[in-house]
């Protein structure tokens, strides 16, 4: 494990789409996809909650050859923990926002 501090934006930026661990002030543990830091919250799997969601076509018949899904900002998706697969959907547990007031630590996990 490598620990990220200070727990910023600029310094958790670079670790976007890779499994951390938060600790809480309390202890509790939370292991995750981090997805992204703002306004003093800490997102994880927000990317499971957007690929478990179904989405149906109402059209039917021929249209245009689909692409590869892309993330929310038009990007592919990040690597998995082990940098070559995404890992499956809801592995970690669904969407989950915590407080930066109330981690104690944060560490990367190097699988």
């Amino acid at each position: 494990m490598y620990p990220i501090h200070p727990v910023t934006v600029e310094s958790c930026k670079p670790h976007y789409g890779r499994l951390v661990c938060a600790v809480m002030q309390d202890g509790t543990q939370h292991i995750g996809i981090l997805s992204r830091v703002h306004g003093g919250k800490l997102y994880l799997n927000e990317s499971a909650e957007t690929t478990s969601a179904s989405t149906r076509s109402k059209s039917k018949g021929k249209g245009k050859a689909k692409s590869a899904a892309l993330g929310p900002e038009g990007f592919p998706p990040p690597p998995g923990p082990d940098g070559f697969f995404p890992p499956p959907p809801n592995a970690f547990g669904g969407r989950l926002v915590l407080d930066l007031t109330a981690l104690a630590l944060l560490f990367l996990v190097i699988l």
